[in-house]
């Protein structure tokens, strides 16, 4: 009986409440049943899922590079920004909750993929780390926010991640593109360079 509890608490528990229970209650029954083993190794998947995906992430960036030295570039954007913000989301839910958590940096690493993407080719080594961290933060909020504010049934985050790092990442080429970085011809607001970046960011996100 726990057992199947554990299995149906992420489709049938609302969004609001499936954090505290599977908090209090789940934990409680893996340990009485089948370890703290099988808990763990949900996270180890989660982890090598994670992975999967930044790894893949290189190729789905690199593929807008046209010289090996914009390859290279875009390889350390897309290193850079989720690195910060998996480090900066472990600080900001140690800060807030008392302990690092797992799934929420699992998290934040895809939220600085995904908010790399755009810029991916048109920022240098500051603008990344800033991204990223802007990022780890942002998917907390988005996480929040779903579940006790919009009330939206998102048990993998997926809300978070896509749609709110990934209307971040549009604006920030708009913010923090720079001519120094290989093959980029603009500079965004933070480098000097005219509003016209800003506009066509915004130009960007009315398409979409």
């Amino acid at each position: 009986m726990h057992f199947r509890k554990i299995l149906y608490a992420p489709f049938f528990v609302p969004g609001e409440e499936r954090r505290q229970f599977m908090t209090n209650e789940i934990l409680s029954a893996i340990n009485e049943t089948v370890g703290t083993e099988v808990f763990s190794i949900w996270f180890l998947i989660g982890a090598l899922g994670c992975f999967i995906l930044w790894f893949g992430w290189y190729g789905f960036n690199g593929a807008a590079a046209t010289t090996g030295d914009q390859l290279a570039s875009i390889f350390m954007s897309t290193t850079i920004s989720p690195a910060a913000a998996t480090v900066v989301c472990m600080i900001f839910t140690w800060i807030r909750y008392g302990k690092p958590d797992v799934s929420m940096c699992l998290n934040a690493s895809l939220a600085g993929l995904v908010a790399i993407t755009a810029p991916c080719d048109v920022t240098d080594t500051t603008g990344s780390m800033i991204i990223g961290a802007v990022a780890g933060v942002l998917v907390v909020f988005g996480v929040w926010f779903c579940d006790n504010v919009a009330h939206v049934d998102d048990p993998v985050g997926a809300v978070a991640v896509h749609c709110v790092n990934g209307i971040w990442g549009t604006i920030a080429v708009g913010l923090f593109a720079t001519s120094t970085v290989p093959e980029s011809t603009i500079n965004g607001l933070f480098y000097g360079g005219s509003y016209f970046c800003e506009y066509h960011c915004f130009s960007e996100i009315h398409w979409i």
